[in-house]
């Protein structure tokens, strides 16, 4: 996983999320350590999903 210039490993077991692939924006849970995150979750991040929840959020 990386962001900018920042990169860490991820491990994770289970069923790769349908829209997984290369630069796609995710999810991940689970625990860090030594510059590994352990995931237990891992989700694709569909911002068409959120934009009308977001949309409608008051700022503090």
């Amino acid at each position: 996983m990386y962001q900018n210039n920042d990169s860490v490993k991820v491990t994770y077991y289970g069923i790769r999320p349908d829209l997984f692939k290369d630069d796609a924006e995710v999810v991940v849970s689970g625990s860090y350590t030594n510059n590994l995150i352990s995931a237990t979750e891992l989700q694709t991040k569909c911002a068409s999903r959120y934009e009308g929840d977001l949309k409608n959020i008051e700022k503090i």
